[in-house]
């Protein structure tokens, strides 16, 4: 299973000396810049957890107080794995109007926040990635509010999916998902590729 994800230079340091990264909401530099998010954060967790936790959680003791997010693609209305790099920055600069608030967010300041693209491969069927599109998640970035295609009803059901780890086709497909891992370990660790901003 291989997926994508954009970390600091922080995180990169945590793998480094201590083999492993186990990501905690409650230090996440997008809780203390935006708090009202940890619900949403929260509810993601919850339904990773309602999803894989009678497969794999309780074999290290560890507490789960978060997820790395990743990228995935989506192709004829499923979720799946992107290949390599040039695939990924592909999918992106193609899609780019569904995630350039995020993509600029995660990316913006690159020389004080030095993030990296990480690649990163587990094994088959370790956990399930619980797939959602990302323009449905954004949907539910606070302040939420009906929308377009997004009525109050889909917004309901959206996180109902999330809460139970269950994937639907958006009813705004963007072409790309985003999966969840609960950990990065360095076997985890395939490549690092500096961003560059363009």
């Amino acid at each position: 299973m291989k997926l994508w994800t954009i970390q600091r230079q922080e995180v990169l340091k945590t793998i480094a000396n201590q083999g492993i990264y186990y990501p905690n909401f409650n230090e996440s530099q997008y809780v203390k810049a935006e708090p009202e998010i940890k619900k949403l954060f929260d509810t993601s967790l919850t339904g990773f957890l309602n999803k894989n936790l009678s497969a794999m959680f309780d074999f290290d003791g560890c507490p789960y107080e978060g997820l790395v997010f990743c990228f995935g693609a989506i192709l004829d209305g499923k979720p799946s794995m992107i290949p390599d790099k040039d695939t990924f920055f592909n999918l992106i600069n193609e899609r780019i109007s569904s995630i350039e608030s995020l993509w600029n967010y995660i990316t913006r300041d690159i020389s004080d926040n030095e993030p990296y693209l990480l690649e990163l491969d587990y094994e088959d069927g370790l956990f399930n990635p619980v797939p959602i599109d990302i323009n449905d998640y954004q949907a539910l970035l606070p302040p939420v509010f009906p929308m377009g295609p997004y009525t109050a009803e889909r917004l309901n059901k959206i996180e109902q999916n999330l809460v139970n780890g269950t994937y639907e086709p958006s009813v705004l497909p963007s072409g790309i998902a985003q999966f969840h891992a609960p950990y990065i370990s360095i076997e985890n660790v395939t490549n690092v590729y500096k961003l560059i901003n363009n």
